[in-house]
């Protein structure tokens, strides 16, 4: 609760001052934890599993659509504590930016932040069922486990691989402060995570109509109402 009530201030503070015209650090700020929300929401089912698999076949002998049992199991995302993060942000923003006069910039922040909170559903329930099914067998669950085990030590060691200390040169000699460059594939990376992670396309989208650019924030909402339609629809045929 004290966490939703400081994320719900700052999210109303940035649209505010956002509708101003204003540069605002507190919109970078939530911008980096919607952006660990996406993050969280991969790798969360795997750290902590909430949403347990219930008796599918048992349901299936009631008449009960699939679809109307998809979307009970991906509802009980909404208790995940990485959704429950953006949910106060999303919701104050076009707060915010309405009282800062910006209505048109408050819709379309509102629609972009119910289509965020739909692919933040779409990706954990997807994670979790893909869990789910791998685990079932318990020999595809004992090798999931040891290959998160391994991985995560190894990723943590991927960027002092790739990139050489900007202190010291082959021979141990100090180096110049010059910035060392990233290689081609992380900043191309990163220019791709930027037009396809939810979280920036709600940025984009929010940005854009605060500037009175309404235009450039039609782009973000279609590759939103995408990228949620095809993860429930894999969430759905994976369920």
């Amino acid at each position: 609760v004290p966490s939703a009530i400081v994320l719900a201030g700052a999210g109303g503070y940035a649209g505010y001052w956002l509708a101003a015209g204003e540069p605002v650090k507190t919109f970078e700020a939530v911008r980096i934890v919607l952006l660990a929300a996406c993050g969280f929401a991969v790798v969360g089912p795997m750290l902590m599993p909430s949403m347990e698999p219930t008796a599918v076949v048992r349901l299936l002998l009631l008449p009960i659509p699939r679809g109307t049992l998809y979307a009970a199991q991906a509802a009980g995302a909404l208790s995940e504590p990485w959704i429950l993060v953006a949910l106060p942000v999303v919701l104050t923003l076009p707060v915010g930016l309405a009282a800062g006069g910006a209505a048109l910039a408050a819709v379309i922040a509102l629609a972009a932040g119910a289509l965020l909170i739909l692919c933040l559903i779409g990706i954990s329930t997807v994670a979790t069922l893909l869990l789910h099914l791998v685990a079932r067998d318990r020999r595809r669950g004992e090798l999931l486990a040891l290959l998160f085990i391994i991985l995560v030590p190894v990723v943590a060691l991927v960027p002092g691989i790739l990139i050489d200390s900007p202190d010291r040169n082959g021979e141990g000699a100090p180096r110049s402060r010059e910035a060392t460059p990233m290689p081609a594939w992380v900043t191309g990376g990163a220019r791709v995570a930027q037009a396809v992670v939810p979280s920036e396309l709600f940025v984009r989208a929010t940005r854009s109509s605060a500037q009175h650019e309404a235009n450039d924030a039609i782009l973000p909402l279609l590759v939103l109402v995408t990228s949620a339609t095809l993860l429930h629809g894999i969430g759905l045929v994976t369920f």
